[in-house]
């Protein structure tokens, strides 16, 4: 079959953009719905605390295990397909959530979710990275991530008032239906097919030592320790930090989550705000994105600091702190993926991103938490020891800034070689 050049841009990226953003937020929303939903699940289903906390971690678990897989699948089939299926399984088995009648039902049809999610949020960056301009690519990737951000929240508040009002099944049906829908439109948007070798097959010996030789990429390896290193503080953060305002400032629990919930919002403010200074500075500099990401990240180094500082001033400089705090993380969380496209040949980004976030979930942000807590403990607990637990994780966030400082030392020359040669068929 004939075939022809892929059309960057137009109204075609922006339809891709469109539909994967609202299905981001579709996939983000069901992960923060069973939050709101797990106690009445565990009244429902007469469980103890632990049998609960399992409901949760299932999806997790779907998504660490199989995030690799399926992002190779995003990379060697065609994306359309790919995320079509993805968004049908997580969508269907969502519905199901809401219709099963005991635990080992619950912890099945929650893997299943996590095993539809996983890989989604690589492919749907690959794609659009070859849909739009390498110009715009850092605010493209900042609104798609953001649209992953506002899930959560719409989640929460939307999820909470449906499981208040119609019970806790209702929030699943809800939200499955517009997933299954928007699934299916990805399925007509226009799609990219990667250049391969003469006869190389979908999975081939080809792909995997090119997906090997990524690790020879100093670039690459360099924005995987600079994420891992910064994982540490970016799930720690919030998942300490409603403790601490309960704990500092002897809040109940509705108002410390209620509290914290509102820094989401200075996310959302971040995302797009980083990704035009990202694409700002790109255009100034070839090592524009590097001098960026050093730049955000010290200041948000300087802040988280001062966050902790301000702890024992008062809640007002302290909140300030946190909410400037979560602003920066908005404004370097999605540019680690911007940079990670910028140095990976297009058939291989759906992998390179899988890979750099498996890595940084299994070291960085399973043991930040978990380090917080230890030295929490050593420390004698309270408020004092979590504000303790979380300034010694500042030194990781150091190591990740420092990591920075040595990337323009390559970015340049492992961005020369890339290109984002595509075809499409007629």
């Amino acid at each position: 079959m004939e075939q022809k050049e892929f059309k960057v841009g137009g109204r075609g990226a922006w339809g891709v953009f469109t539909v994967l953003t609202l299905l981001y937020l579709i996939n983000r929303a069901d992960l923060a719905i069973i939050n709101v939903a797990l106690q009445p699940i565990k009244i429902a289903f007469n469980l103890t605390d632990a049998q609960a906390g399992m409901i949760p971690s299932m999806a997790t678990l779907g998504i660490a295990l199989l995030t690799i897989p399926a992002s190779i699948f995003g990379d060697r089939w065609a994306r359309r397909k790919v995320v079509m299926i993805m968004g049908l399984i997580w969508s269907v088995f969502t519905f199901a959530t809401g219709i099963i009648t005991n635990l080992w039902q619950m912890l099945t049809v929650r893997f299943m979710v996590g095993a539809g999610e996983a890989g989604y949020a690589t492919t749907g960056i690959s794609w659009l990275s070859g849909s739009f301009e390498k110009q715009r690519r850092a605010m493209i990737i900042a609104l798609f991530w953001v649209g992953g951000m506002l899930g959560q929240v719409v989640g929460l508040i939307f999820g909470g008032l449906l499981v208040a009002n119609y019970g806790w099944q209702s929030p699943f049906y809800v939200f499955a239906v517009p997933g299954i829908i928007l699934a299916i439109i990805a399925f007509f948007l226009p799609d990219f097919k990667t250049l391969r070798r003469e006869g190389e097959a979908m999975l081939s010996k080809e792909f995997f030592k090119d997906l090997g030789g990524l690790f020879k990429v100093k670039s690459y390896w360099l924005i995987i320790i600079s994420t891992s290193f910064y994982y540490f503080c970016l799930f720690a953060w919030p998942a300490w930090m409603p403790s601490l305002f309960m704990r500092a400032f002897n809040m109940p629990v509705q108002q410390a989550g209620m509290l914290y919930g509102v820094t989401i919002f200075a996310l959302l403010v971040g995302g797009p705000l980083g990704g035009f200074l990202a694409d700002r500075f790109n255009k100034r500099s070839r090592n524009g994105r590097p001098y960026y990401m050093i730049i955000a990240r010290a200041i948000e180094f300087l802040l988280t600091g001062a966050a902790l500082l301000f702890l024992d001033v008062s809640f007002g400089l302290f909140y300030a702190a946190v909410m400037l705090t979560t602003m920066m993380a908005g404004m370097v969380a999605p540019q680690y993926m911007t940079i990670t496209t910028d140095v990976t040949p297009v058939r291989l980004r759906a992998s390179a991103i899988g890979m750099n976030n498996f890595i940084a979930q299994v070291t960085g942000a399973t043991l930040g938490s978990l380090l917080v807590g230890v030295i929490s403990d050593a420390a004698g607990g309270g408020a004092r020891g979590i504000q303790i637990g979380l300034a010694w994780l500042l030194i990781a966030s150091l190591l990740s800034l420092a990591t920075l400082f040595i990337l323009p030392r390559f970015y340049p020359k492992d961005c020369a070689g890339i290109g984002d040669e595509v075809l499409v068929k007629e």
